[in-house]
């Protein structure tokens, strides 16, 4: 059989194999993992150089930085398998040679989702606990979060491995047609984004109970709850990509699935990337546009989302106001701690209020 000729799958009536110069979606493809790596090249860098500069780089951040190269590695096997394989082709339009190159590549892609979504899933959920839950952890929300880290810890193990060992011999996997035992890799692909659905909806409820103990205004609860409301995207993105997850069990036309399934997948990282990052983000705005003097340096959306106070020396200069920026500690509120600073409470009162975004 001539593998570089022969159509991967009979054409519909009413269409023509097309395998020299075939409609292709791999122009979206590009465009969507390209704005999602710039997205990404953003709020990854800030969070671990404000992480840095106050001094709470710690082992989540490389947790973070191992799911950025995993994301970058993804992002490039869904553009490779776009551009040079068949995602985002109808089936009959590419050939059994290219067939067997995008099933490798999309192998790739799905041991390399599982490799980046538990870390980033970790940092997230981490994040979470940090924030609102570290000074108490009877509270039942702390054991939610550690027994949601070890439950995706399992899942995508467990996925992973299904990915990697799914058929036997491994080269089943990408060229159907040699002898061998394959198991339903889609189906574990539903199950998976069944759980993926409600562990993005946990990462998003969760907060909402932390925020609401914390003593604050409610414009500031508001102003909080925006940072993780845009978990909701990402639980959205998570919805749309199940959904087109299951049309792969209906459907012979995978290729043309895989586009959207690729695509949705790669906008549910970016929002977790973005949800990692964005609450440093105030941080950063404040040290470097401030015109205030390191003393009077009280970020206001960084007071109202996380931070208490820690006692450090302050130096000179630059580093003046990120010494200023350490003194609200990343220890976040547990729900007894003051909003607002008590000492010369009544003389920043004034300041703090023209701080208010």
């Amino acid at each position: 059989m001539d593998f570089d000729n022969t159509p991967a799958m009979e054409a519909p009536p009413g269409f023509e194999s097309n395998l020299v110069n075939p409609d292709s979606r791999a122009t979206t493809r590009v465009v969507v993992s390209s704005v999602a790596l710039a997205i990404v090249a953003i709020f990854v860098p800030i969070r671990v150089f404000v992480r840095y500069k106050i001094g709470y780089f710690n082992s989540e951040d490389w947790v973070l930085l191992f799911a950025t190269a995993a994301f970058i590695v993804l992002e490039s096997m869904l553009m490779i398998v776009s551009l040079y394989g068949g995602d985002g082709t109808h089936l009959w339009d590419i050939s059994l040679s290219r067939l067997f190159d995008t099933l490798y590549y999309e192998n790739i892609a799905e041991i390399m989702y599982c490799t980046t979504m538990f870390p980033i899933k970790y940092v997230m959920l981490h994040q979470v606990k940090s924030i609102f839950f570290a000074h108490d952890r009877r509270s039942p929300f702390h054991r939610i979060i550690v027994v949601l880290i070890w439950a995706n810890l399992l899942l995508y193990v467990a996925l992973g491995l299904a990915f990697i060992f799914g058929c036997t011999p491994r080269e089943k996997i990408w060229h159907p047609m040699i002898e061998g035992r394959c198991i339903s890799v889609v189906t574990c692909m539903s199950a998976g984004g069944a759980l993926n659905i409600a562990s993005d909806a946990s990462v998003l409820i969760i907060p909402l109970f932390g925020i609401s103990k914390l003593q604050l205004p409610l414009k500031k609860k508001l102003l909080a709850s925006s940072v993780f409301a845009i978990g909701v995207f990402a639980t959205a993105a998570a919805i749309v990509r199940f959904y087109y997850g299951l049309q792969l069990l209906t459907t012979e036309d995978t290729t043309w699935v895989f586009m959207d399934i690729g695509n949705w997948t790669t906008i549910e990282f970016m929002m977790g990337f973005i949800v990692a990052g964005a609450p440093y983000v105030p941080r950063l705005l404040e040290n470097r546009f401030s015109q205030k003097s390191p003393s009077q340096v009280t970020p206001a959306i960084v007071k109202t989302t996380f931070y208490s106070s820690k006692v450090m020396n302050r130096t000179d200069g630059q580093d003046a106001g990120w010494s200023a920026l350490r003194e609200q500690d990343d220890m976040p509120f547990d729900g007894t701690t003051q909003a607002y600073s008590m000492s010369n409470k009544s003389s920043n009162r004034s300041s703090d209020r023209s701080e208010l975004v």
